[in-house]
């Protein structure tokens, strides 16, 4: 993934088929490396100047998943 503040571990597993079709699964965990980091730039709870949250659109936070985790399936064929 690409957010920071994260560690985990990524497994996959390929099968295949032919010379042409590879079946791949893969498994992605990742958690906060620092899970006490909140606030600022760091999750994206910036204000304005007027106390106000700047637009979701416009925040780009550094560290914004607590946790991730993910389960993945690609079926590739090569011409």
């Amino acid at each position: 993934m690409s957010n920071l503040n994260s560690q985990g571990w990524e497994f996959n597993l390929a099968y295949n088929f032919t010379d042409f079709l590879t079946a791949v699964l893969t498994f992605y965990y990742s958690h906060a490396l620092h899970p006490n980091l909140y606030g600022g730039y760091a999750t994206g709870n910036v204000l304005m100047a007027n106390g106000q949250p700047f637009p979701s659109g416009q925040q780009y936070p550094i560290a914004r998943d607590r946790q991730d985790l993910i389960f993945q399936a690609n079926l590739i064929m090569k011409f």
